[in-house]
This record gives structure tokens, sequence and C-alpha cells, in this order.
């Protein structure tokens, strides 16, 4: 799903609180451009890092595994 830049601490928080720090997810802006940039990595620690972020994020919450 996409999440407006201003919405992404409060939904990464939201997230990991729900389904736990250790889930893994996926977050990736600037799809098929020159600049674009995907970061594998847990919801606690994506809701931990200080983002700047000016642009639509999407987020793929992954399966268990």
């Amino acid at each position: 799903f996409y999440e407006a830049p201003h919405k992404l601490r409060a939904t990464l928080a939201d997230l990991a609180a729900a389904f736990g720090p250790e889930r893994g997810v996926t977050l990736a802006r600037e799809l098929t451009k020159l600049h674009e940039e995907v970061d594998k990595t847990t919801l606690g620690a994506a809701a931990a890092v200080t983002l700047t972020v000016r642009v639509n994020v999407m987020d793929i919450l992954r399966d268990k595994e």
C-alpha cells in the first residue's frame, strides 16, 4: 500500500505494535525511476529510523517466515 510522507512514521509504529517489531517490511520509493530506493528491514528498525521523506512510500508487509 502507499503511504503519504507525513503519515509514514505513525503507520510504521502502528504496524510494529500490531504485528511485532521483528516482522519484515520492505519500504520503496520512486519506483521505476532513476533514483529508486528499496529497503528491506524490520518494522521495529523502520519505525525507529528518523526519515526525511518528501514523496509517497510503498510499504510491503512480508509474511512471517
